[in-house]
């Protein structure tokens, strides 16, 4: 089944290096005159939202740990002619996790909740994780997810960035969960996404913009 929003986000490139740092993404001060309008500064948007939830998913660790589960039992999958028969024929081929990128995360699994849906576990193949935690992590990374679409789809200015980091950080900030490492998530996206776009949250620009 061809996946349109994967096959997007295939053909970007993102620079996830040094995540530990939390002020990757920032424009050198000295050079940018911050709050004029001669940079596009907020079209660096993704780049920065990007770096936030992969530092999220590091801090957290336990998602990533999931991920990399599924990616192994689907790569072994993979190697079965029989197994590739039947995810073939439930057009539901799952994925390999891509270390670069966030949204590799989000987009495997997806993949394996699709193999749920479509039966693919319903017989001698099994998921090494259950359903309800794949889709407890689907519905805390979809916002995000979503986002990074239409900013790419876009030239966002600070109108379009600022109410969606304000929507996702009041999101993760109202989600309840049972699972307190998926909540532990959400904690650690609220930090560090404020961290991120410090400068647009306390933007005067924006509040000149809400004001009017």
């Amino acid at each position: 089944m061809n996946d349109p929003a994967g096959d997007v986000l295939d053909n970007e490139i993102y620079n996830l290096t040094n995540l530990e740092d939390e002020n990757r993404g920032v424009p050198t001060r000295a050079i940018y005159n911050l709050g004029s309008s001669d940079l596009p500064r907020f079209s660096c948007a993704n780049h920065k939202l990007s770096c936030a939830i992969n530092t999220a998913l590091v801090k957290q660790g336990v998602c990533l740990n999931i991920c990399k589960t599924l990616s192994s039992a689907n790569a072994e999958l993979r190697n079965s002619i029989k197994a590739n028969h039947v995810f073939r024929n439930l057009k539901c081929r799952t994925r390999i996790y891509q270390k670069t990128r966030w949204c590799g995360a989000i987009l495997l699994l997806f993949s394996n909740k699709r193999a749920y849906d479509n039966g693919a576990y319903d017989g001698e193949i099994s998921c090494p994780k259950a359903l309800v935690q794949i889709e407890t992590y689907i519905q805390i990374l979809m916002p995000a997810y979503y986002a990074t679409l239409g900013w790419e789809k876009n030239r966002s200015s600070i109108a379009d960035v600022i109410p969606q980091v304000l929507f996702l950080i009041d999101f993760w900030t109202k989600f309840v969960t049972d699972d307190k490492e998926a909540q532990e998530l959400c904690f650690f996206l609220i930090h560090f996404v404020k961290v991120k776009f410090k400068y647009e949250i306390e933007s005067e620009i924006y509040q000149v913009i809400i004001k009017n």
